[in-house]
């Protein structure tokens, strides 16, 4: 069985002390924007802008437009005002902070070692800046993404939540597609890489290059390549805990919107084959079930003493529905909107809310945990059927 790495960036694979590029990056972008923004005002927006990235707890919005929201209206400017001397700032004057960072060898070393070991590579940095700053840092680490296939690399354009929110993991695990193979976490961060991946019951490995080890599952990257040969034949089920659902279930809109971007929306109505759904038809599908069936199903076990809970036979809604005539990009804001329920009110659950019972007409005694462990199994899989979708009209 193969791997898969999530592999942050900062002081992981980058020598790159935050305390130091930080100040050097406001710095450098503030007298970039000066002639436009005052420096002070600039700092400011920026930061409440990335503080709205880090806070964002629900799955409307990419990081991108939560940080737009709120830093455009900050400096009194439009975003297309300003959008040509951003990216020439990325273009021109971002690259000279590469003088900040230092190349770690033993990462390149490692990342060469784990490719050739056949295993699985995303870079799951803090998506708070834009790809091409993301791009750029790789490049100063030795890892250009022409080089090395990384299979993911998290930017503010492509994610929904940032670190430390465990979300923000599950995210990058459904763009992935929910794979079979066991995945693993790998930073420098307890905070921000190795509590997020407990939360969801990931293994998970501090890089710590200059310390004794923090435990056994820490140290330098030679001991990340012992500690990887106990973890890359062990399957390990995602947590069954309310934080994990939670974070599981507040991630398939988020990587819905991502996967099926890459195609456009009118292909979004396509059907690979006659008898099988589109996307479109996927995301009605998971609209109405949160609707009318998730919804429904924990209000009554809330409302109720150990309620009797009929199967629902859903799957022939789509053709009695005619899901294949509804605009598909309305569906996935619809579906965007009913999870958004269920997530708030699951968040206002107290924990032994989620051992409350039920009668499920096919399972049995069974519990509003497990009923929402089914919802979590349900959008692994439409979300692995986008996957194939759109890997099948690639081809056609």
């Amino acid at each position: 069985m193969s791997l898969i790495l999530l592999l942050d960036m900062d002081d992981t694979l980058l020598d790159n002390d935050m305390d130091r590029f930080l100040p050097a990056y406001l710095s450098s972008l503030s007298k970039h924007l000066a002639d436009q923004v005052p420096p002070e005002r600039m700092l400011q927006s920026l930061l409440a802008g990335t503080k709205a990235m880090i806070q964002k707890q629900l799955p409307a919005q990419r990081l991108v437009d939560a940080f737009d929201e709120v830093f455009y209206p900050g400096i009194g400017q439009t975003k297309n005002q300003l959008l040509a001397q951003i990216e020439k700032f990325y273009a021109q004057a971002y690259p000279s902070l590469r003088s900040v960072t230092q190349v770690r060898p033993e990462a390149v070393e490692f990342v060469e070692w784990a490719f050739a070991q056949g295993y699985t590579l995303a870079v799951a940095t803090n998506p708070l800046f834009p790809r091409t700053a993301i791009e750029q840092r790789l490049a100063w680490a030795g890892l250009p993404m022409t080089q090395y296939p990384f299979k993911i690399v998290s930017s503010y354009e492509t994610f929904h939540f940032a670190k430390p929110n465990p979300a923000f993991l599950a995210e990058m695990i459904a763009q992935l597609e929910w794979p079979d193979q066991p995945v693993a976490m790998v930073g420098n961060s307890i905070t921000e890489d190795i509590q997020p991946a407990n939360v969801l019951g990931l293994p998970a490995f501090l890089l710590q290059t200059s310390a004794s080890p923090h435990s056994l599952n820490s140290g330098s990257f030679d001991d990340l390549k012992n500690w990887i040969r106990t973890v890359e034949g062990r399957q390990t089920p995602l947590s069954a805990t309310p934080e994990a659902m939670l974070a599981v279930l507040s991630s398939t809109p988020a990587a819905l919107d991502s996967i099926a971007s890459i195609l456009e929306h009118d292909d979004w109505r396509l059907r690979p084959q006659v008898n099988e759904w589109s996307m479109g038809e996927i995301f009605c599908h998971l609209r109405d079930v949160d609707r009318e069936v998730t919804l429904p199903r924990i209000e009554r076990i809330l409302a109720e003493d150990a309620p009797f809970i009929t199967a629902e036979a859903t799957d022939g809604w789509a053709n009695e529905r005619q899901y294949a005539l509804e605009e598909p990009g309305d569906a996935l804001n619809g579906f965007l909107h009913a999870r958004t329920r269920l997530l708030l009110a699951l968040q206002k659950l107290e924990r032994a809310d989620w051992s409350r019972p039920a009668r499920h007409a096919i399972f049995g005694p069974t519990t509003l945990a497990e009923l929402i462990s089914f919802t979590i199994t349900h959008d692994q899989d439409h979300i692995r059927q986008t996957g194939e979708i759109i890997r099948t009209l690639q081809k056609q």
